[in-house]
């Protein structure tokens, strides 16, 4: 009897020690795909990547390709979008939406950030994807310099 009741307290902690790993690693894993989302479009803009609506045959052929936006649409979701211009017609170009895990949020302090076409620089942005007690922030700087911090005890830098 006592062998079992010593059984059933060590497998209690082993699966309570899981499912903290678990939890951990939704948020981490959400903040990395954040960040990679982010260095793509970021990529894209720096090479003046014009996506195939913007190109010749495309939708909205003979236009400019203006910038590449992460827009947060809510607090567990977020879109990836090219702009391209001709004109002053605007047109938008979504690379898709992105959903967080269960339990997992975006904070940020504005509505996403954007990259300008060959480097021209971005708008400054923290996005702090938060669950199950963890924190995972990546910053976007004015200059357009990325930033993971990873892990971190509050939101604020």
């Amino acid at each position: 009897m006592v062998v079992v009741v010593i059984s059933a307290l060590l497998v209690s902690g082993g699966l309570a020690a899981y499912n903290r790993y678990n939890e951990r690693q939704l948020v981490v894993g959400a903040g990395k795909k954040l960040y990679n989302d982010i260095r793509f479009i970021q990529g894209k803009a720096a090479a003046g990547e014009k996506p195939a609506d913007c190109q010749e045959g495309g939708a909205y052929e003979g236009s400019t390709l203006d910038r590449y936006e992460l827009l947060v649409v809510s607090n567990d979701e977020y879109s990836l979008k090219v702009f391209c211009v001709e004109g002053s017609n605007e047109y938008e170009v979504s690379l898709g939406t992105e959903t967080l895990g269960k339990g997992v949020t975006l904070e940020t302090s504005g509505i996403g950030t954007l990259f300008r076409v060959l480097a021209q620089g971005g708008v400054a942005e923290q996005f702090c994807v938060s669950g199950y007690n963890y924190i995972y922030r990546v910053r976007v700087s004015e200059v357009g310099e990325v930033n993971d911090d990873g892990l971190v005890e509050t939101c604020t830098p």
